[in-house]
């Protein structure tokens, strides 16, 4: 996998506080938040454009409503808050 930045927001937290993992991190963030086996499941879907989450396109994960949520990494799906 091509290092580059994923984006993901503070997800304990309300700030607006935006923090960075690297591709080589996601998936030991996934597996600390207990999150990896679903999203290779399949069970994430992205909150602008019901694509499925896979780990190759996840553009961003935070929490909302005590829910996990996901965007894809499309440039629209991305530049939408």
């Amino acid at each position: 996998m091509r290092k580059s930045i994923k984006y993901i927001k503070h997800l304990f937290s309300r700030s607006k506080i935006q923090k960075a993992v690297y591709d080589e991190d996601l998936i030991s963030l996934l597996e600390s938040l207990s999150l990896l086996d679903s999203v290779k499941a399949g069970y994430y879907k992205c909150e602008e454009c019901n694509c499925k989450i896979t780990i190759e396109n996840i553009g961003s994960l935070f929490k909302r409503k005590n829910e996990i949520k996901f965007k894809c990494n499309k440039i629209d799906c991305m530049n939408n808050q």
